[in-house]
């Protein structure tokens, strides 16, 4: 199989929550996300709020503040 016909490993990343080390998490988040080969890997941002709300979307600031642009995120286990 080329690589051209490869699919892409999806990969989530959670990060942020109520605690006190909210912001580490969204820092240690974007480093990780940033080491990822994009050619390799699509990455799924799952951000958790100080209210403990999961969000889902394409920026982080979306996320970690509740902004237009993130959606509700469920996590369902794979049968």
């Amino acid at each position: 199989m080329s690589k051209k016909n490869e699919q892409k490993l999806k990969v989530g990343v959670i990060f942020g929550g109520r605690s006190g080390e909210h912001e580490v998490s969204l820092n240690s988040a974007q480093s990780v996300m940033g080491a990822l080969n994009p050619d390799k890997y699509d990455v799924i941002p799952i951000g958790i709020d100080k209210n403990g709300r999961w969000l889902t979307g394409n920026a982080m600031e979306t996320l970690t503040e509740g902004k237009n642009g993130s959606h509700h995120a469920t996590l369902l286990p794979d049968p």
